[in-house]
């Protein structure tokens, strides 16, 4: 009988703890995990600096069209960091929705057990 192959684990990173959402938006923006720089989120977001920072991330926590896109930069890139990931965690301290703050902890959830296989961030 042969040995069972032993498969490497990925342990979780430690998830910055930014300031605002404006610092966690310009982690998105300027990580060196992606694939692809994020011109969309940055273009949307004015880089941090919208005037409702707010609803312009929840909508792309709410659209189903942006979870491919996020889906598929994580593929490559599983430790590529998400507004989903800060939006999950500190949501309610710069006044998400309960509704957005679940999706964004659904998606989280997604991305680590069905796109990463293990959890990304601790």
């Amino acid at each position: 009988m042969s040995p069972t192959p032993v498969v490497p684990s990925r342990s979780p990173r430690l998830l910055e703890t930014p300031g605002s959402l404006r610092e966690a938006v310009r982690i998105v923006i300027s990580q060196n995990e992606g694939g692809r720089p994020a011109t969309v989120f940055a273009e949307a977001t004015q880089d941090g600096d919208a005037p409702d920072l707010v609803t312009v991330c929840s909508n792309f926590i709410n659209r189903g069209e942006t979870l491919q896109y996020v889906e598929n930069e994580l593929r490559n890139f599983p430790y590529m960091r998400t507004i989903e990931d800060f939006v999950s965690r500190y949501g309610p301290t710069w006044g998400f929705n309960q509704t957005t703050i679940s999706n964004a902890s659904g998606r989280v959830e997604y991305f680590n057990n069905q796109i990463a296989g293990f959890t990304r961030y601790s």
